[in-house]
């Protein structure tokens, strides 16, 4: 879908909108096989991200991204391995993803933000990256509040 005005995304995008009742919404890719020796590894995206925070470092929603690395289980991919827009902070506990660091605020002017996380300790490996939000059952984030991920990409060196 189109992600709302004022997000700068203006193209088919996911869009998880930031809900007033308890939500987990997920985009999971497929399996990746990441190239071995071809570092650095990185994932990147273009991102609005805008949630219902709860004050300095705290989010009562917010956006978060995770990996599966050979079907082992899901872990967060937290802020060691973020290169650029870092979280801003923590969830809270009460909505579904628990407490994870994540992404509850927009950086000013609107526009998408890059987001790039390193991948290197999972070369030759085959992963999946899931993008999840996480929303309590109060109230959301100024408008437009939610979530945009578009242009996905993994991309590696040779060295």
């Amino acid at each position: 879908e189109i992600p709302p005005a004022g997000t700068g995304l203006n193209t088919r995008a996911w869009w998880a909108e930031n809900s007033a009742i308890d939500s987990d919404q997920r985009l999971v890719s497929p399996s990746i096989a990441l190239p071995s020796g071809e570092r650095p590894v990185t994932i990147s995206w273009d991102a609005h991200h805008q949630f219902e925070d709860a004050g300095e470092g705290n989010c009562w929603d917010g956006g978060f991204i995770e990996i599966n690395v050979d079907g082992g289980g899901w872990q967060p991919l937290g802020n060691a391995r973020n290169l650029a827009d870092p979280y801003a902070g923590q969830l809270s506990g009460n909505g579904p993803g628990g407490i994870a660091e994540a992404w509850c605020l927009q950086p000013a002017g609107g526009n998408p933000v890059k987001s790039v996380f390193l991948l290197d300790e999972f070369d030759g490996n085959n992963v999946q990256v899931r993008f999840r939000t996480s929303s309590d059952s109060n109230t959301v984030g100024p408008a437009p509040a939610g979530w945009g991920v578009d242009n996905i990409e993994i991309q590696s060196c040779v060295e």
